[in-house]
């Protein structure tokens, strides 16, 4: 068995019932039932860190206690699959790093605040944006890393939240991120496979437009359609937030023609060109809350959620909210998707899905 220490339940018992949540504490790794807390790899590292403090070299045993871990293991699979060098030597290296050292006591507090967090508030924000019944199986990973993202990994096999372990973050920005990576997680679950039968181009619109899920997760995790996208985020967030949002029509515009290149078959790395809207808070998230926001607005949250599972479907659905806007004299303009765009999304939504 493991420490209670390294595999706690993060939820209080209001919201343990609410999601039927059970936490795993054996030694052995299966898909989660409910949300898991695994801190195993940061406190391998600090155990690292603490014997550099006290002027002790570590040994074979500490790096292999780092390297045994779930969390490490998963980290360095994923970082394969992404097509990114990290190995262990490389590890050990920026772990030894006088850097990181001089970051040992915030560490310690920063790990030590994932008892202050209030995970219950941050399940109920992304529940609130699901369908009913979605579940949250999820284990999230505190850790200690030289890339400073925080990620999903890994949603239809085995749920995943890696967060780095930031000193600076302050508990209300932690539990905004944990509620966004939650409603991804919720999402994955809740989304319905495309119809059968479709061209391989509409596919991959229907395929590309769950990105905008990102929008969705931004929504959650800010609790409601009138609430700050940013919240406890810092101001160089903000900046590109609001950046973003200023050229929301020509963002929009720009992924419609990755749509329509998709389509059309001028882009011949798909994947590549829909990478780029990502950025750190690029047109997948401002784009998409600009949309959903509307949506909800003019709609109502059941009719934004009920549509969820399919992502094309909010986009027909935004669409029509725009278009009511529009006609009731909206200055400026709400921006409209393309006519070949549009019928790719009805097409991805017309056929009922084959199954989860």
């Amino acid at each position: 068995m493991v420490s209670s220490r390294t595999h706690r339940r993060i939820f209080g018992p209001a919201l343990a019932l609410l999601l039927g949540m059970v936490v795993f504490c054996g030694a052995a790794r299966a898909r989660p039932q409910g949300v898991v807390l695994d801190t195993a790899e940061a406190e391998a590292v600090m155990a690292v860190l603490d014997k550099l403090a006290g002027g002790e070299q570590p040994g074979p045993a500490d790096w292999e206690r780092i390297f045994a871990t779930d969390g490490y293991r998963r980290l360095k699979d994923r970082e394969a699959a992404m097509k990114r060098d990290f190995t262990d030597a490389e590890f050990q290296a920026f772990v030894m790093t006088e850097e990181l050292l001089v970051q040992r006591d915030d560490l310690r507090r920063a790990l030590d605040s994932w008892l202050d967090v209030d995970a219950t508030a941050c399940g109920r924000r992304s529940l609130a944006y699901l369908p009913a019944g979605t579940p949250l199986d999820a284990t999230i990973y505190p850790v200690i890393k030289p890339m400073t993202n925080s990620f999903v990994w890994e949603l239809s096999a085995d749920p995943a939240i890696f967060m780095y372990l930031d000193p600076t973050q302050p508990t209300a920005r932690l539990e905004g991120i944990l509620a966004h990576e939650l409603h991804h997680i919720g999402l994955a679950a809740a989304s319905l496979d495309p119809p059968g039968g479709l061209d391989e181009e509409t596919r991959q619109v229907a395929r590309w437009s769950s990105a905008f899920g990102e929008g969705l997760a931004v929504l959650a995790a800010a609790g409601d359609c009138d609430a700050d996208p940013v919240g406890a985020g810092p101001d160089s967030l903000r900046r590109y937030w609001d950046e973003g949002l200023a050229r929301f029509p020509e963002d929009l515009a720009a992924v419609d023609g990755f749509f329509n290149g998709i389509l059309d078959g001028s882009i011949e790395e798909i994947d590549r060109a829909g990478f780029r809207f990502f950025g750190v808070q690029g047109p997948w998230y401002t784009v998409g809350w600009k949309m959903w926001t509307l949506v909800e607005k003019e709609f109502g949250r059941r009719a934004l959620v009920e549509a969820m599972p399919r992502m094309p479907g909010l986009l027909l659905l935004y669409d029509e909210a725009a278009r009511r806007r529009n006609a009731a004299g909206a200055d400026p303009a709400w921006p409209l998707w393309s006519d070949p765009v549009l019928a790719a999304c009805r097409r991805a939504t017309d056929t009922a899905p084959a199954g989860r």
